[in-house]
């Protein structure tokens, strides 16, 4: 993440559906577009036509639908999560139509996932 952040390219989607790991077990980051149709219960469209990664999108990006490098550092946070808890989804009990109002209403957003 941080060679694409030098280098001002904005991911979107990072989770753990889009890494890979190669012969010599470095993770590598994707975004084959595959995860959309192998994991189409991730990406939800909030009434705009464009399908977003809800669980891992940071409210700023949630209600204003702008992605920042910060934004990238957020999905990059919720996916160690997600490898720390062996591949669990984030707030799975979310109603990813409630995940902007639910993150400004909690104190602490950043320990708040599940």
């Amino acid at each position: 993440m941080t060679y694409l952040a030098r280098r001002e390219v904005i991911h979107k989607d990072l989770a753990s559906r889009n890494c890979v790991i190669d012969d010599t077990l470095q993770v590598k980051i994707t975004d084959n577009a595959l995860s959309r149709d192998l994991f189409p219960m991730d990406y939800h469209c909030l009434g705009d036509n464009e399908n977003r990664p809800v669980q891992w999108v940071v409210l700023e990006s949630l209600v204003n639908n702008e992605f920042f490098s910060a934004s990238d550092v957020w999905a990059f946070r919720v996916m160690l999560w997600e490898l720390m808890t062996l591949g669990q989804t984030p707030y799975v009990d979310m109603d990813p139509f409630e995940m902007a109002v639910y993150l400004k209403d909690v104190n602490d957003p950043a320990v708040q996932l599940s």
